[in-house]
């Protein structure tokens, strides 16, 4: 079996064929060679967004960078995991669920935030909790807290002498069933219903925004702006939950205790099997979505993003302008007698 084989799954906490004697063609093909090539892709994009929001040209909600930087963690772990399997399970399945919940916390952040500052759209005003020192804090804080809720992953599974992986008794106890429970409802049930109503939220707002552009005619490229980030989010949220649920549901860590009451022959039915397969597919396309949808929405993204690519710096166009502007300034101030 190869590395990547069983540590990419444990690493998208899809611990498919952990009881399986040989891997399957269509796995070994899943896992081996279609999640791994689009990490790959994943690093290369998310490492472009995070150089496009440094720049600072692009102004957007602070827990843009959040999301971008889990998804570069998410396609690091996976790679990491292709390298050394006894990593995955141990470190590489509670990192991974670490970095799920940072992902589910920020489009949620993301989302109540969107949804809060177009609620009044004559006012447009970026709530407290969202503003760029209290985001701060609260994205530094919600790592810890991460790591710390997601401690139980690694002592659910151990490396025997032989070198084969097992479950341990702490899996099948009652407090991991109890955890079980708690994740599926805290991190895929709560997150898709407050996101399914901040999408309605944010779809209503773009009617009223619209309604009231002629009235504001000096905001109109800003409200663009922000039509289009309202437009951003929507897809980002709708792909989110395709993929969340089913991979919360799918996972054997979870679906082994939350469906079939502990009976591990039950979770390893080739239909749920499928299921696990596409959502692992799925959840390895995510990590390169919120990057097609930065170029798509948002025109300053894909300007700030070629001058990156072509080597030109931003920040001597401004400066270019502003030299132009101030001569312009005195020319004028030169013929305009006081």
């Amino acid at each position: 079996m190869s590395y990547y084989f069983v540590s990419s799954a444990i690493a998208f906490r899809d611990e498919a064929d952990l009881w399986c004697d040989a891997p399957t063609i269509r796995g070994v093909i899943v896992y081996s060679v279609v999640t791994p090539v689009l990490c790959c892709f994943g690093l290369i994009t998310n490492t472009l967004s995070l150089a496009v929001l440094r720049r600072k040209n692009w102004t957007g909600s602070v827990y843009i960078y959040l999301a971008a930087c889990v998804d570069l963690g998410t396609s690091l772990v996976l790679m990491l995991g292709g390298i050394s399997y006894k990593w995955g399970p141990i470190i590489g399945l509670p990192l991974s669920g670490s970095l799920n919940t940072l992902g589910i916390l920020a489009i949620v952040a993301l989302t109540v935030d969107r949804a809060v500052y177009l609620w009044d759209p004559l006012r447009c005003a970026v709530p407290r909790f969202c503003t760029p020192r209290i985001a701060k804090r609260l994205m530094l804080a919600s790592c810890p807290i991460a790591l710390i809720f997601n401690l139980p992953y690694c002592f659910i599974f151990e490396w025997r002498d032989n070198g084969s992986l097992t479950t341990t008794a702490f899996f099948n106890s009652k407090f991991y069933n109890i955890f079980n429970w708690f994740t599926l409802f805290a991190f895929a049930v709560l997150p898709a219903i407050i996101l399914s109503l901040g999408n309605g939220i944010l779809i209503k707002s773009l009617k009223m925004a619209t309604k009231i552009n002629q009235k504001c005619p000096i905001k109109n490229h800003k409200r663009r702006n922000h039509t289009r980030l309202t437009i951003m989010l929507i897809t980002m949220i709708v792909f989110f939950l395709i993929t969340n649920v089913p991979e919360n549901l799918a996972a054997r860590s979870a679906a082994v205790n939350l469906l079939f009451s502990g009976d591990r022959n039950k979770a390893g039915v080739a239909t749920l099997e499928t299921l696990r397969q596409i959502a692992t597919v799925l959840g390895a396309v995510d990590v390169n979505t919120n990057f097609v949808f930065y170029y798509v929405f948002c025109p300053e993204f894909s300007r700030v993003l070629g001058r990156i690519c072509s080597r030109k710096r931003g920040d001597n166009l401004q400066v270019n302008v502003f030299v132009l502007n101030a001569i312009q300034v005195q020319e004028m101030s030169g013929k305009c007698p006081n």
